[in-house]
């Protein structure tokens, strides 16, 4: 599968390259959420992953944008977050801007396979 995975963190985001790539998968990384649209319609990803707290332009507003985008919108987000307290809102809400699931940070030794549940469900 090829991922296109949003986060300001360059080393959350070369912890999940080298976790996706170690399991056979081609990943494209993005740390602004300015240049998140146009980073996905260039790299056409089977799967999007956000980060959700991130500023100016947070994961919930991207996942909003791409399911307004012809091209994007049929694509699964997955959204991340490291806000552990209140995890039941924050899942809500990333559904309600249109995300297909919701993973806590730090990613654990099961992430591909929760990442895999999460894109099959969102299939469904």
């Amino acid at each position: 599968m090829k991922f296109c995975i949003i986060d300001d963190d360059p080393t959350i985001l070369k912890m999940i390259t080298a976790v996706l790539g170690k399991a056979g998968h081609e990943v494209v990384t993005e740390t602004s959420g300015h240049r998140a649209i146009e980073t996905a319609l260039a790299a056409k990803p089977d799967c999007v992953i956000t980060d959700m707290m991130m500023a100016p332009v947070d994961g919930l507003e991207i996942c909003q944008s791409m399911r307004r985008h012809p091209e994007l919108k049929d694509v699964p987000i997955i959204m991340l977050s490291s806000n552990t307290k209140e995890k039941a809102y924050w899942e809500q809400r990333a559904k309600e801007f249109g995300a297909d699931g919701y993973m806590a940070k730090p990613i654990t030794p099961g992430f591909v396979e929760d990442l895999q549940k999460l894109i099959e469900e969102s299939e469904r």
